[in-house]
Order: structure tokens, then sequence, then C-alpha cells
């Protein structure tokens, strides 16, 4: 490549290493680092969630305490129909993540929240976040397909 990195599609395999050119000499990743309050919106699968809470537990520093409010405008059921092959593990996996004593990482995962009227719900007050990500608007089409919005494509 132009750039000299070998840019290997990864195809959803979350076991690849990222490509180290995005990692800074402080441990930090595109910004993120242990000890942020982050609130996700419109993650699909929750599949860019995993990916931060990994990389904010592998940053434990002990003494920081991370914390990720991940929130889907689809429901549970939605999102299970949809990601049938995925779903459920990343659940499981952010789920451990949360739970493991050695972990610095909260996840929180809200279903059926519109993310245009996040003042709304009182899962988010009154906190705030040191990052907001949103993610590309996607959502379950009627024959159960991930759909994208057609203007996009």
């Amino acid at each position: 490549t132009k750039t000299g990195i070998d840019r290997t599609t990864r195809d959803k395999d979350d076991s690849l290493p990222r490509e180290p050119a995005l990692f800074q000499g402080d441990g930090r990743c595109l910004g993120y680092r242990a000890g942020l309050s982050v609130l996700t919106v419109g993650d699909g699968d929750f599949s860019f969630t995993l990916a931060l809470a990994r990389l904010l537990a592998a940053q434990n520093d002990g003494d920081k305490k991370s914390r990720i409010i991940a929130t889907s405008y689809e429901s549970k059921e939605s999102l299970e129909r949809v990601y049938p092959t995925t779903f459920e593990s990343t659940l499981r996996e952010l789920n451990q993540i949360t739970s493991n004593d050695e972990s610095n990482v909260e996840v929180q995962i809200h279903f059926q929240v519109d993310a245009t009227q996040l003042s709304t719900y009182n899962i988010l007050q009154p906190q705030s976040f040191d990052r907001i990500v949103w993610n590309f608007p996607c959502s379950a089409v009627s024959d159960g397909r991930d759909g994208q919005n057609s203007e996009m494509e």
C-alpha cells in the first residue's frame, strides 16, 4: 500500500490485532484511554462497544474506572433476529468484562433508546460523558435484515 501499512480485511474477526499505527505511546487508541465515560448510540450489534470495552480493559490502570453506556434504538429481540450469530456472544463477553473483579470497565446496555430524544431518558440523567459516539444509523427492516438508510447507499 502507499502508506506501507498492511490493511488486511478483518471481516468481524475481533481476534486479529489492530494496526499498531492507531495506538499512541501512552496506551491511548484514537483518543480513548482508561478512566473515560463513553456513551454510544446506534451501535447495531454492539461490536463497537465490545471493541472499546476490550481496549479500556487492556489499559487497566487500577484506580481509573471506565464507564460505557451503550444504547440501541432496536429492541433486544429485534437485534437477536438481525444478528443471530454474533449478538448473544457479544452481550455475554460485555457482561464478563463488567463482572470481572479485576476489570476497571463498567458496561451498561440499554435497548429501545431514541438517540434524538436522549434528554428524556432517566438512565442518562444526570450524567456527563467524555465521549459520545454516534455510530452509522442502521435499523432492522420488516423481513429481519440489517436495513441501511437507502439515501446513504
